[in-house]
């Protein structure tokens, strides 16, 4: 039995998990610059959430995987602070390693 169909799909489990993570982390965002605070952290908390999933632990993304967690961490320790702007950029880093992690995943 060949492992190749199985890597195939575990790569494809790890992209989609990576690009699902991008759409929430980018929402977060959004929702982080516009004030919605309690919208924004949902919508974090669901981004971090995706990047455990996926088997992407052992997949050559997991650098930007980890590096996207940081800065969506980060970004809900500025939502504590009440500073929208500082968490939505953050968001947005996590959006850029997320994206990154799309290519390599």
């Amino acid at each position: 039995m060949s492992l190749l169909p199985r890597r195939a799909s575990a790569a494809s489990t790890c992209w989609r998990a990576v690009v699902t993570a991008e759409d929430y982390a980018g929402q977060a965002a959004s929702h982080a610059s516009a004030g919605h605070l309690d919208a924004a952290r949902d919508l974090a908390n669901t981004a971090i959430s995706y990047t455990f999933g996926g088997d992407c632990e052992s997949n050559p993304a997991i650098t930007y995987i980890e590096d996207a967690r940081r800065q969506l961490n980060n970004g809900l320790y500025e939502l504590d602070g009440g500073d929208g702007e500082g968490a939505s950029a953050r968001f947005r880093n996590a959006v850029y390693e997320l994206e990154q992690a799309s290519y390599v995943a």
